[in-house]
């Protein structure tokens, strides 16, 4: 062997020995190298020791309950106000945090108002209907993850205040944990959301103490304008459904990222512009967030150069606003005093220059105020609006300046003028009125631009507004203004007229509502309309011979004739079987049942605007009790049962509807009682496919129908600037088409559309009494022929008119409701829209009203009017000194 080979099989030998040894030792009492058995001993001990603390420490934890929720936060939800608002008569978005600590969870969450009465709770009913809304949604909850729950509920009128409760429920319907309740706070009629999305919200803590925010109420809970400062981080909380942002007004924009809003959201804010909501956009680098954003299009301005202000630069904004002494004529540039008290009025003079930017204005688009050089830039979208600065709001010099609060008012709000009155004897304090509506200082139509057609219009064509009485503001003498006839405004200036429902708890404008001109009129028509058609007395008479020929004669006959008549007794049954059917489908009933669904629709457009506003009546009769479960396919639509009429108080008999959120929305539990109407009243935001617009081609009007529906007997109305009414008739429009209008002057004291249709031979949806009073309805076709153009025609129109009496068009068409300037369509749809189910289906189903109302162009905004007085600066203290803060990061070029 070489040296080598007996070293390696030494070393082997030793690898293969030493775990042996090492496993041996302990065995032979080996204990290790310093470590005696006493050590050892402790060590245990010790370690024992540890492990009966740590049981005994788990043993003293409270488990944790199986699920954890917080505090219900009302879109747009303010984090420093724990007590949501909701305003009475809308709907509501808002999110509950739950955690599901113990377990994963999969079940359902319900949500119901009710109202404490005492120590009782008691349900909210719908308006003036004996049904409870009951809403719900499924919930997925893994274990131990926070999860935010969306809610769409409605609060119901009512003179209580309501409450909201949850439920947490499993797929089955067993509860899994206590119901939450929470109280909200019930906004007035009159007030409305002013949402502020800023990247640095503490900048605008002064802004809820402006006078044009507080308006005439001395009570900051019952001022024009809830502001509210969300944080904006990773989620913005807006609602994602247009129809539940009719609680808000306004919104500020300073900064934030547009990509942070879900698409839902961004749809919902541009619905909610096109149809009167109101943008404030601050600064250059706002303007360069938006860039290429869903707002870009909609801009008054582009972003150009930076640049520097200076007090020279912003002279114009201080000769717009500021008073020039008791004998200037009332301008904007130059107001009259109303008071002797001495004022003091500090100039607009930055400490450094502001950063500022130049501002391209795009077509369409104006500035403000009149003679301003290029700082702020206005532009209409539908029939709400855009405002965009050249500057920030939050300036330190211009907060404090005492006319910023007139350039809010007046500009940035486009809030009619006020005047300062002081509100003692000794003149300790002052306080803004409107300076020539005081009697309607609490008219929401003057704090809110939404409108919606089917909401807002009242039977004359006026869209008004229920200012509420529950919630008003406490003094008697308000109350008092609050009942009193429409005050006579002069000529020029916003003629309002201040309803009042001494009935209901006041909603405002935007409310949901089934007693406006449009559903008062629907709700007559389906009453006209509703019901099964009984077979008339012939049809009887000759379905009951035929069935006696067919049972006697040609029975026996046919059997004798073959010999066999035995056979005939045993084919009575069978013949007495098949005539039940035929009768029974001639007469579209079924067997020992009948359902009948008729259904109004009323569509609005807005200028040039893909989406509508889509409003369903239907009416459900039945013969025998049948529950109907409606669903649609837009997961944002919103449906209640509709009110016949009669009282709202507390019932303890209500009927309980559930409203299902999923990817669709269903409404379950929809009982209808025997030979007895129901109706439902639904609306969602519908894609039209494209909009309806109007150009001039040629010094002539065209209009353009980009949609994919084909417009039938469709007029346009238009208010000339001097009051005269234009009308021109259309008849058909196809889809994506256009037609030049012929517009022809209208008489004064005649419905615009039925007299132009009469006299251009058209075919108006309402030749009808009602649509024209005093006018007789159409003559009968000549021709005899039941199937002549002329003849199909004819029963068509009374067909329509049938079902909608002629209400809808008229109002639409009423002149009072038309402004200097305003144009708007008015036609029939050839086909029902789709998206609505009802089940079990009816035999006989009407819907052939399908109204479209497009408005095609809106007056052009009056000049903005600046306030007849500012409040004296001896008691304005100027707002505090900001903590100094560093300068925003600009935004990277897109």
């Amino acid at each position: 062997m070489s040296r080598r080979f007996k070293l390696f099989s030494l070393f082997v030998c030793a690898a293969l020995l030493l775990p042996l040894i090492w496993i041996a030792l302990p065995i032979l009492g080996w204990r290790g190298w310093g470590k005696s058995d006493a050590g050892k001993q402790q060590a245990d001990a010790a370690k024992t020791a540890a492990q009966q603390k740590e049981e005994e420490k788990k043993k003293k934890e409270k488990p944790k309950p199986d699920f954890e929720i917080s505090d219900l936060r009302v879109q747009p939800a303010d984090p420093e106000n724990p007590l949501s608002a909701a305003k009475p008569g809308h709907w509501l978005s808002a999110t509950r945090k739950i955690t599901a600590n113990n377990f994963d969870f999969v079940g359902s969450m319900e949500a119901d108002v009710f109202a404490r009465l005492d120590t009782q709770a008691v349900p909210l009913e719908l308006d003036r209907q004996p049904y409870l809304l009951l809403a719900t949604r499924n919930v997925v909850l893994p274990k131990g993850r926070e999860k935010y729950l969306d809610q769409t509920l409605f609060i119901p009128r009512s003179e209580h205040k309501p409450w909201v409760r949850d439920r947490i429920d499993t797929r089955g319907g067993a509860e899994v944990a206590m119901p939450v309740s929470q109280e909200l706070s019930p906004m007035p009629a009159y007030q409305y959301y002013f949402v502020i999305l800023a990247r640095e919200p503490s900048r605008y803590k002064s802004f809820a103490r402006k006078d044009a925010l507080k308006g005439a109420s001395w009570d900051g809970n019952l001022a024009y304008y809830r502001v509210n400062s969300p944080r904006v981080d990773k989620y913005v909380p807006l609602p994602s459904n247009s129809l539940a942002w009719t609680s808000t007004a306004y919104v500020l924009w300073d900064d934030v990222d547009p990509g942070l809003l879900s698409l839902e959201q961004q749809q919902a804010m541009l619905d909610w512009l096109h149809w009167g909501g109101q943008l404030i956009v601050s600064g250059p680098d706002t303007l360069t967030r938006l860039h290429n954003s869903f707002l870009d299009p909609y801009l008054p301005a582009t972003a150009g150069k930076s640049r520097t202000l200076t007090a020279e630069s912003l002279a114009p904004l201080v000769a717009a606003v500021q008073p020039t002494g008791p004998d200037g004529p009332p301008t904007w540039s130059k107001r009259r005093f109303v008071s002797d008290v001495p004022q003091r009025y500090l100039p607009l003079e930055p400490v450094r220059p502001w950063s500022g930017v130049e501002l391209s204005l795009r077509p369409a688009a104006h500035w403000l105020p009149q003679g301003s050089t290029s700082l702020i830039a206005e532009a209409a979208v539908g029939r709400g609006r855009i405002v965009v600065t050249a500057f920030h709001l939050t300036q330190r010099e211009l907060l404090n300046w005492p006319g910023f609060d007139t350039l809010l008012n007046a500009c940035l709000l486009r809030h009619p003028p006020r005047q300062y009155v002081t509100t003692d004897d000794l003149d300790h304090d002052w306080a803004p009125q409107w300076a020539d509506r005081n009697e309607n200082r609490f008219d929401p139509r003057l704090t809110c631009g939404l409108r919606y057609l089917s909401r807002d219009m009242a039977d004359d064509g006026e869209f008004a507004g229920d200012s509420g009485i529950a919630f008003a503001p406490p003094q008697q003498e308000q109350a008092d203004d609050a009942m009193q006839p429409p005050p006579q405004f002069p000529s020029g200036s916003h003629r309002e007229n201040f309803i009042t429902d001494g009935e209901l708890v006041g909603s405002g404008v935007g409310a949901w509502t089934d007693f406006g001109g449009i559903s008062s009129a629907a709700r007559q028509s389906l009453r006209t309309a509703a019901g099964i058609t009984i077979p008339k007395p012939m049809f009887v008479a000759w379905m009951l011979v035929a069935y006696l020929v067919i049972l006697g004669p040609l029975n026996w006959g046919l059997f004798n004739w073959i010999g066999r008549v035995e056979w005939a007794w045993v084919a009575a049954p069978m013949i007495a079987i098949l005539g039940a059917v035929v009768v029974t489908k001639a007469a579209h009933l079924n067997i020992g049942f009948a359902r009948s669904q008729t259904e109004i629709d009323v569509v609005e457009l807005q200028p040039n605007y893909p989406r509508a506003h889509l409003t369903r009546y239907t009416a459900l009769y039945t013969s025998l009790s049948t529950t109907y479960d409606i669903r649609f396919d837009d997961p944002h639509a919103l449906v209640e049962p509709f009110a016949l009429g009669g009282e709202s108080r507390l019932r303890q008999d209500a009927r309980t509807v559930m409203l299902h959120r999923d990817a669709d929305v269903r409404l379950t539990d929809f009982d209808v009682s025997s030979n007895s109407t129901a109706m439902l009243h639904s609306e969602q935001m519908f894609d039209f496919g494209g909009g309806v617009s109007c150009a001039t081609e040629g010094g002539r009007l065209k209009i353009f129908n980009r949609s994919k529906f084909t417009l039938q007997q469709a007029g346009v109305v238009w208010r000339e600037p001097n009051g005269d009414f234009d009308a021109a008739w259309i008849g058909e429009l196809p889809a994506d088409s256009d037609r030049m209008l012929d517009f022809k002057p209208v008489p004064r004291g005649s419905p615009a559309l039925p007299e132009l249709a009469a006299a251009s031979g058209g075919e108006m949806p309402l030749d009808h009494p009602a649509a024209a009073p005093g006018r007789q309805a159409p003559p009968a076709p000549e021709d005899d022929d039941p199937d002549s153009p002329r003849a199909r025609s004819a029963e068509r129109r009374a067909a329509a008119a049938s079902v909608v009496g002629g209400s809808v068009v008229e109002i639409v068409t009423n002149r009072d409701g038309f402004k200097p300037g305003d144009m708007r369509l008015v036609g029939l749809l050839a086909e029902p829209l789709p998206g609505m189910e009802v089940t079990p289906q009816a035999s006989q189903a009407t819907r052939a009203s399908v109204f479209v109302v497009a408005n095609l162009r809106y007056a052009p905004p009056a000049p903005p009017e600046a306030d007849v007085n500012l409040r004296p600066t001896q008691n304005a203290p100027p707002e505090p000194p900001e903590e100094p803060t560093a300068p925003p990061t600009p935004a990277p070029s897109p």
